[in-house]
């Protein structure tokens, strides 16, 4: 029993080891890591979600502007907006074998590309269709 007695700590003074502190603040150390590892994930994401909206309204607004007569003159027509953001409209005969051409005539469908970019890639596409004047192209 002596030598259990002697394990004990002397003076009967309560507290942590060095070791323990040490593995306390590694820990603690991780977590924080982990948490700002989070965070700049999260800011990265959001300014990527901002950067497609703002390419998304940009095509939408474009394609509001060209209106709902398409005008195959309007193919290759291309600017930048105000926030940097470049586009590019191409106008396609629209063919497909199983919808048959449209009355009067006149009239034909088109496939309108709206391609808008900051920088080097392609930030978003928008295509749709659209009824326009019939042109010899």
């Amino acid at each position: 029993m002596a030598r259990c007695n002697s394990l004990k700590r002397s003076g009967g003074a309560a507290g942590f080891t060095i070791i323990e502190v040490l593995v306390a603040l590694g820990i603690l150390g991780l977590v924080l890591a982990s948490a700002l590892g989070l965070l700049s994930t999260g800011a990265v994401g959001v300014a990527r979600a901002d950067h497609t909206t703002r390419a998304v309204l940009v095509a939408e607004s474009v394609l509001a502007a060209l209106g709902s007569n398409v005008d195959p003159q309007d193919d290759g027509l291309s600017d930048t907006s105000d926030d940097g953001f470049s586009w590019r409209v191409s106008i396609r005969p629209y063919s497909d074998e199983t919808t048959p051409p449209p009355k009067p005539a006149a009239l034909r469908l088109y496939r309108i590309e709206i391609a808008v970019q900051r920088g080097r890639g392609l930030d978003y596409r928008v295509v749709t269709l659209g009824l326009g004047r019939a042109d010899d192209r």
